[in-house]
């Protein structure tokens, strides 16, 4: 009963470090053989996000190495720069982690990467040069049952930033690395005490 008890808080612990929105790679809509294809603010959907600003690029790994699988987003887009954002039900006062990886479609840009948290501007990144990419990472704290993550590029040119392998988790509380630590402690009492 007591083991059972354990694996049940370990399982709950990992839990709330699941990633909370989809297709953050970018791989659910296949676009294979095509190099590239655009999607517009006005058209046919990202699987899972909404594209503002003009439009974005789904690119393939022959046209532009992703950081994971096969599909990256060049938000330069096709005819013109955009953004990609996603909607994902939040606890009000729990904190997020958003991790993303960014590259370019060209040389490195200054200040080509947007970073919205609820439709509010938060931090500009710069993307470094093709096929190399930087990970980084924010923490942000949800004040609504519903929060909103967007990426967007303010270059106008055709050269600009990738986004690839999104994520977004919940940062335990303090007191959650402690109740592990307790049950570990605990199991391995256990275990001491079957052998015996």
């Amino acid at each position: 009963m007591f083991a059972k008890v354990v694996v049940g808080l370990m399982l709950l612990g990992m839990a709330a470090s699941a990633g909370v929105i989809s297709n953050g790679s970018f791989e659910s809509d296949v676009i294979s053989p095509n190099p590239w294809v655009s999607y517009s603010a006005s058209g046919q959907g990202l699987t899972g996000w909404t594209v503002t600003g003009n439009s974005v690029d789904l690119v393939i790994r022959s046209a532009y190495a992703a950081q994971e699988g096969d599909q990256s987003v060049d938000l330069a887009g096709t005819p013109g720069p955009g953004g990609v954002m996603q909607n994902f039900a939040t606890d009000p006062g729990q904190d997020y982690l958003i991790d993303f990886w960014v590259s370019s479609n060209g040389g490195a840009k200054t200040l080509s990467l947007q970073v919205f948290w609820n439709g509010i501007l938060t931090a500009t990144f710069d993307s470094p040069d093709m096929n190399t990419w930087e990970e980084h990472s924010l923490i942000f704290t949800a004040s609504d049952i519903q929060s909103t993550i967007g990426f967007n590029t303010p270059i106008t040119s055709n050269a600009g930033p990738l986004l690839d392998n999104v994520s977004v988790s919940t940062v335990p509380e303090p007191y959650t690395f402690g109740l592990v630590g307790v049950v570990l402690v605990a199991l391995s009492r256990c275990r001491r005490l079957r052998r015996r």
